[in-house]
């Protein structure tokens, strides 16, 4: 039973977690879709090709998962420490390459596409303003998934993905289109500034260490 109520209580509020970005996510195709049917097109599109860039770091994020979870495990906190401070590293240098690639292949990528040139030059904006917050994107997501997370830091996850999503980027999409009138590349740049927020949130989580528990002891 001990163990049960252990894993309850740091399962659910990654279930939680998950949840809040997945509802969150069809908030934000409905502030889009208010611009108009072409910006749900051109994010749909630019979020399909940014998954693409952005599926290296699913396994990176696993792989550091397991390798600081097993540190902890073993009670070796300093080198747990250390691991996750070198997967953040990795995926920072990544992301960087991943992200030139991403803005250099922009107009291959819409040559693939039979969108009118109006859309087209569209889509080009917004990837890349999609390329330029993959890193901090990336980053956010190691630290949360890879290292946080290992450590069973999931309630504060949990908080953190409300307080970005809802309190953040919900509020600056419907802003940003109702009010400011952007178009849908530079709504997608204030939504996506949300990540920058975070990023800072995370490292500081990071290197407080608050974030290091044993959850087998």
């Amino acid at each position: 039973m001990p163990m049960v109520k252990r894993v309850f209580r740091t399962s659910l509020p990654v279930v939680g977690n998950e949840a809040a970005w997945g509802i969150g996510t069809t908030v934000y195709y409905i502030a889009y879709g208010m611009i108009g049917p072409e910006a749900i097109a051109v994010v749909q599109v630019t979020y399909v090709i940014s998954d693409f860039f952005q599926s290296v770091f699913f396994g990176i994020g696993n792989a550091s998962s397991v390798m600081v979870g097993n540190e902890i495990g073993r009670e070796k906190l300093d080198k747990a420490y250390d691991y996750s401070r070198r997967f953040i590293i990795i995926t920072f240098t990544v992301a960087l390459i991943m992200s030139t690639l991403y803005f250099l292949s922009r107009n291959l990528i819409v040559a693939f596409y039979d969108f009118n040139p109006e859309t087209s030059a569209v889509l080009v904006k917004t990837i890349i303003v999609s390329a330029v917050f993959l890193t901090p994107k990336m980053l956010t997501y190691l630290i949360i998934v890879g290292v946080l997370r290992s450590g069973g830091d999931t309630k504060f996850c949990l908080i953190l993905e409300f307080i970005c999503v809802w309190a953040i980027g919900v509020p600056l999409s419907f802003f940003a289109v109702l009010v400011l009138d952007l178009p849908i590349h530079l709504v997608l740049a204030l939504v996506f500034s949300e990540e920058l927020v975070r990023l800072v949130i995370v490292l500081k989580r990071f290197k407080s260490k608050k974030w290091i528990n044993n959850l087998i002891s």
